[in-house]
């Protein structure tokens, strides 16, 4: 992952900023297009870039997360997958440090299994829940997407899906939205 960052950091151009005492990078939108080039430099090693950056950890858990996302605001989004221990909630936010439930301790209690968040250009947060904890199959009331204004913090919209789409042994895993398209693209890992 410090490569991965180091790569993106020299290639596309991040914007370094300090939040107290803590570094972190925001994403400049525009350099995205440089992503295959960033993933294809990955055995490229990195001290022919000639520039180092130093890395600091901002928040921990006790908890495993497959999934972070990061606003415009630079507000920080995780979550918790629910494979093998239950965490205490399932999507958080970061803040000063610490994992607040998202978007309210009762909101979270809803979620399933979470695998993803995904903030897009347009600054809309996404919430992946492939609904099959512990991977022991997708619960009867089924794997959803859930869209959150983060002006508001509310839902926006919540899509379920169909057994023919999600069935008992599918794990939704990776998400990525287009935004000119209006259109969400997903993974699933179970069915391959």
């Amino acid at each position: 992952r410090q490569i991965y960052s180091n790569l993106v950091a020299s290639v596309s151009n991040f914007e370094q900023k300090k939040c107290e005492t803590v570094y972190y990078y925001k994403v400049n939108y525009k350099h995205m297009k440089h992503l295959p080039f960033i993933v294809a430099c990955l055995a490229v090693s990195i001290s022919s870039l000639g520039q180092s950056y130093r890395m600091e950890t901002i928040a921990q858990s006790s908890y495993q997360w497959t999934g972070i996302a990061i606003s415009k605001s630079n507000r920080i989004f995780v979550n918790y997958p629910t494979w093998d221990v239950k965490s205490p909630f399932k999507v958080a936010e970061l803040i000063n440090g610490k994992e607040v439930p998202y978007p309210t301790k009762h909101a979270n209690k809803h979620f399933v299994c979470v695998q993803s968040v995904v903030i897009d250009k347009l600054d809309r947060l996404w919430v992946l829940d492939p609904a099959n904890p512990q991977f022991k199959g997708v619960v009867k009331t089924g794997a959803k997407l859930y869209q959150y204004d983060l002006k508001t913090n509310h839902l926006v919209r919540e899509y379920r899906f169909p057994s023919s789409v999600a069935p008992t042994d599918s794990y939704l895993n990776d998400l990525r939205v287009d935004t000119e398209r209006e259109i969400a693209y997903i993974t699933d890992s179970q069915l391959g």
